[in-house]
């Protein structure tokens, strides 16, 4: 816990552990900067793609940042409707792929997201 606490401190970012000292809290851009700082730069021009593939909005001017946080956005919107018990089993096995740059995947996942996306 120490070890990811001062990574996001390094990052620029608090977290919140005022609920138990083995659960740690971040917002939304800190887990975003977590995951984008794991994957090389060199890989992020594929990641994007990747994610517009899956249907992923993805403007020109977008960073890997930006798309990222619209696809949690989506995820968490996911959870609460019936695709949501899905989602969130697989959550991690698709981050997963997404981080080892297994974007074909990490693809295959987003885009069954994206396909449920009723709104």
């Amino acid at each position: 816990m120490d070890a990811l606490r001062a990574r996001v401190k390094e990052l620029g970012f608090l977290t919140d552990q005022s609920f138990s000292p083995s659960v740690v809290t971040l917002s939304q851009r800190a887990f975003v900067e977590l995951i984008v700082r794991m994957i090389p730069d060199k890989s992020h021009k594929d990641a994007k793609k990747a994610l517009k593939d899956a249907g992923a909005k993805c403007l020109p001017d977008m960073t890997l940042n930006d798309v990222l946080c619209g696809i949690i956005g989506q995820v968490g919107a996911h959870v609460a409707g019936k695709p949501g018990k899905v989602i969130s089993t697989n959550f991690y096995s698709g981050l997963s792929d997404f981080v080892a740059e297994n974007f074909e995947g990490a693809t295959a996942w987003f885009k069954e997201c994206f396909e449920n996306d009723q709104s």
